[in-house]
């Protein structure tokens, strides 16, 4: 499974909606990857954050992604077992492998 590539951006609409996109080129930008939806104020009440929150993070998820797998290469040998199946798990999730 591979996922959009490029800089994801959020494009936010005036109904509180937010689309994830990919900066595909300098000019293009990629249809919509996901709608964010608004967080309810029940939601929110209930510690679900706010709708900006999950767009930003989802928007960060490559470059977390990318340095994830970095820290694994170059932390490798430092880390201990339980670590090293913890980076190898989420790097697996990440990228639809579990």
């Amino acid at each position: 499974m591979k996922y959009t590539k490029g800089k994801w951006l959020t494009v936010e609409h005036k109904n509180g909606e937010i689309d994830i996109v990919s900066q595909l080129t300098d000019t293009m930008q990629s249809p919509s990857i996901a709608t964010i939806l608004p967080v309810t104020n029940l939601l929110a009440k209930l510690g679900g954050g706010t709708t900006e929150a999950n767009a930003n993070l989802i928007t960060a998820s490559p470059e977390l992604l990318d340095c994830l797998q970095d820290a694994m290469t170059d932390l490798i040998e430092y880390m201990s077992p339980g670590q090293r199946h913890h980076f190898r798990k989420v790097i697996k999730r990440a990228k639809g492998e579990l």
